[in-house]
């Protein structure tokens, strides 16, 4: 199997900049709790009397201190996180479905690529051990969400292969719709999200293909 790499990693200066927001973030972390501590030990001795601003200038210093090291934490994490790379958006449809079916064969799964043209909802049949999936492979657009009409095509297709299960798997998201029949049929719904998940745990690289 050709080597794909999907995964990608922050480019240098995004690391950078990561780290920093996150440093900052931490260190505001510490300042709202310096602040908590020195509001409760004003409490404890009384010392408000003397400094009546002491308490509330605390409690502003700890909830604004808190909320931005809460925002600056949350934005370095973004940028230190592996993201999809944007190959897999470049890929055409049939590469997409080649990709996946190489993904569940590093899983353990005896794939085929249904090259049918009436495939009735079905891409990929991936099989191990006594259990067959059927998969339905989306390559959409980031803007463009998959719907309900798909995951019942999947739950169709998936009984007349005679499947276990039927997997809708998309470089995309998935609609509320969308979400709402897989719950209802049973099916597996695998976002971009979850795939980026999946190709971390089997230990893919990052990169271009």
């Amino acid at each position: 199997m050709r080597e794909r790499r999907l995964v990608a990693e922050p480019s240098e200066s995004e690391r950078r900049r990561g780290e920093r927001l996150t440093f900052v973030g931490n260190y505001l972390y510490i300042l709202g709790s310096v602040s908590l501590a020195i509001t409760l030990f004003s409490l404890w001795q009384g010392l408000y009397r003397l400094t009546p601003w002491l308490i509330p200038g605390g409690i502003l210093l700890l909830v604004v201190s808190l909320f931005l090291g809460r925002i600056l934490k949350a934005a370095g994490r973004r940028l230190l996180e592996t993201r999809l790379a944007s190959t897999v958006d470049g890929m055409d449809p049939y590469e997409f479905e080649a990709f996946v079916a190489d993904l569940y064969r590093e899983m353990g799964y005896y794939t085929k690529n249904v090259r049918d043209s009436a495939d009735q909802g079905v891409d990929v049949i991936a099989k191990r051990y006594a259990e067959t999936l059927a998969v339905q492979v989306k390559h959409y657009s980031p803007d463009r969400r998959v719907g309900s009409r798909e995951v019942r095509d999947a739950y169709a297709g998936a009984r007349l292969y005679d499947a276990d299960r039927a997997v809708v798997v998309t470089n995309s998201y998935f609609s509320k719709e969308a979400v709402g029949a897989a719950t209802r049929l049973g099916v597996e719904l695998i976002d971009c999200r979850a795939l980026k998940r999946m190709i971390e745990e089997h230990g893919w690289q990052s990169g271009g293909l």
